[in-house]
């Protein structure tokens, strides 16, 4: 029964990264931000990076060696549809980030030289798909169909976005704006790249092409 499947499935690092991320959360702004290093730019970054690794990749790293599965096989792929796959949908999803950026007269590009810009192109997708793609919807989908493990996925997803909405103050404007849904659903779309590219590269991909624009 789908109840037994994922009453055998363990939660237990989930519920770890969640908790710890919260923490995370609650040291920067009530302690590191009257640290003026941790203010800055680079500061920001520094600890959002390092607190990613720590908090989500090592866990993960470490499980993976538990169940003697090798990190490069997450990540490395003999199978070349992962650009194609990666590369189709991720410019789908910039294509429509545009029209929407051109009707609501907002920027076209989100680039600019910046660590805020490191982050949201290339360390965010990166940490984000190895966490989200590589190890739960990777462990999930071996227990459950790919869709629920794919729903269960984003549903976590969302989740680990919620405790930034709230210490920074937006949470009320992003559910009643609907990022939340848009962040779900999104979701949904790099669990279908990983899935059709067989590699977290495909949905590192779409999701690097989503940041920019």
């Amino acid at each position: 029964m789908l109840v037994e499947k994922i009453s055998n499935i363990s939660f237990g690092n989930i519920f770890y990264d969640i908790g710890f991320w919260i923490l995370a959360w609650l040291l920067k702004t009530n302690l590191l931000d009257n640290v003026q290093f941790f203010v800055s730019s680079f500061g920001s970054f520094l600890y959002w990076t390092l607190s990613k690794i720590i908090i989500w990749i090592l866990p993960c790293i470490l499980f993976f060696k538990h169940k003697n599965i090798k990190v490069s096989d997450i990540i490395i792929t003999k199978d070349k549809s992962w650009l194609k796959w990666g590369g189709l949908i991720g410019i789908l999803i910039a294509v429509l980030n545009i029209i929407f950026n051109v009707i609501s007269k907002q920027r076209i590009w989100n680039v600019e030289l910046s660590f805020a810009f490191l982050n949201a192109a290339i360390m965010a997708p990166l940490l984000e798909e190895f966490l989200f793609r590589g190890f739960i919807l990777n462990m999930l989908q071996k227990e459950l169909p790919f869709y629920i493990a794919n729903i269960i996925t984003s549903a976590c997803f969302l989740i680990m976005h919620i405790p930034g909405w709230f210490f920074m103050g937006v949470i009320s404007a992003n559910f009643y704006n609907l990022t939340f849904i848009s962040i779900f659903i999104l979701s949904l779309i790099f669990g279908y790249a990983f899935k059709k590219g067989n590699s977290i590269k495909s949905s590192i991909i779409a999701h690097i092409l989503n940041n920019i624009t």
